[in-house]
């Protein structure tokens, strides 16, 4: 195969992967979009979190993750706490509902990475931790 025709082969089986991987939080009323499964996870893993470092962590801006713990927060997912030294600082707290939201949809992901890395050509699922590498070596997905 020609590398330009190799290279857009990959190219698609890669936009195929993103499109696939979308599909987890697409459509699903009652459990968190993609932000929120990612601020979720990140508070659940971490421990409190200012929304400012949520942000500052996931490279998207204050207003976008505010809307998105907001939504999380009428869910019951967290809990937005006020820091009372400094008003200003807003404290990110999961709840237990908020841990099982972070678990089954982490539960889901897997699942759907498992059946898309089975389709994939061999060298593709080892880039995604779940297959053999190229000269044959087990991947540790951990």
């Amino acid at each position: 195969m020609q590398d330009g025709a190799r290279g857009r082969d990959a190219a698609r089986q890669w936009l195929w992967l993103d499109w696939e991987m979308g599909a987890v939080f697409r459509g699903r009323a009652g459990e968190p979009s993609a932000t929120q499964w990612h601020i979720l996870n990140s508070v659940a893993n971490s421990g409190p979190l200012t929304l400012m470092a949520t942000a500052a962590y996931l490279g998207v801006t204050g207003a976008t993750a505010a809307r998105a713990v907001a939504a999380a927060a009428r869910h019951g997912w967290l809990v937005k706490d006020r820091d009372p030294q400094d008003r200003r600082v807003v404290w990110l707290r999961i709840t237990p509902s908020g841990e099982a939201a972070v678990a089954a949809t982490t539960a889901r992901v897997a699942d759907r990475l498992a059946v898309v890395a089975d389709l994939l050509p061999g060298a593709s699922a080892w880039i995604l931790g779940v297959g053999a590498s190229p000269d044959g070596g087990a991947v540790d997905p951990q």
